[in-house]
């Protein structure tokens, strides 16, 4: 699926085995983080993981890391998982800076995305979910 945003941003997505890629290549700002969250949100309503590939992603504002906090908490609620890839230094230092590797996985390549979302994940639980004796 290859989608054109307001001019200033492109995305398309893969299926793979674990989940989905989405690609994102431009900018992500006021005016196109709408229609990539979206995207990204549609992608997680087909009930698998998503990999955010950012390492063609030129510019990034507040904006566009809320679209990504949000999603992360929508796919965990769902038992799922986002996780970015952002290997350009100006988008790794602001994800760095504001500690959004602290509340979601970002990894420096694909390869790597693939092996976090290898690896066993305790998602948190859901407050309507009963809490068996054993667990207390």
């Amino acid at each position: 699926m290859a989608r054109s945003f307001p001019e200033i941003l492109h995305a398309w997505s893969e299926d793979i085995p674990s989940g989905s890629i989405l690609h994102v290549l431009g900018e992500v700002d006021l005016a196109s983080a709408p229609s990539l969250r979206a995207v990204l949100m549609h992608l997680i309503g087909r009930g698998r993981s998503v990999i955010v590939d950012c390492s063609e992603l030129q510019y990034l504002d507040m904006t566009g890391v809320h679209v990504f906090e949000d999603c992360h908490e929508r796919a965990e609620q769902l038992r799922q998982r986002v996780v970015l890839v952002a290997s350009i230094p100006s988008v790794h230092r602001i994800l760095v800076i504001i500690k959004l590797h602290e509340r979601m996985p970002i990894a420096d390549t694909v390869g790597e995305a693939l092996a976090i979302l290898r690896q066993p994940h305790s998602f948190p639980r859901d407050a309507r979910e009963p809490v068996l004796a054993d667990e207390q």
